[in-house]
């Protein structure tokens, strides 16, 4: 995940993984102060943002790999692996479908209801 953060340095940045939601948040603060031919100019800017995204899978929040650098926040997320996409095949017969899941080789019968 890579989010832009124009001004915000590492140290004003906080990041909470959850196994299905990443949470950010900062403070950003600029300050210009000019004088010039006896006037005295000031600028304050200050904002905050916070975002809470959630994930379509679950990540391994202990892994999770940081890294904040000329204003881009990047996350490396790696994906638990039951999360990683199983793929169920079914065979049909008169009575009986037939449930096989490709990752573990099971199969379950369950009975058809006929009406």
């Amino acid at each position: 995940m890579r989010a832009e953060l124009a001004g915000v340095e590492g140290k004003d940045l906080e990041v909470q993984v959850a196994r299905q939601a990443i949470y950010y948040a900062c403070e950003t603060r600029y300050e210009s102060r000019t004088d010039e031919r006896g006037y005295f100019r000031s600028e304050l800017r200050y904002g905050k943002l916070q975002r809470t995204i959630s994930l379509p899978v679950p990540v391994k929040n202990e892994e999770v790999k940081a890294e904040c650098k000329n204003g881009i926040l990047t996350l490396t997320l790696p994906k638990i692996e039951e999360a990683r996409f199983k793929v169920v095949k079914l065979n049909f017969s008169d009575d009986i479908m037939v449930l096989t899941d490709s990752g573990s080789g099971t199969v379950v019968d369950v009975p058809v209801q006929k009406t």
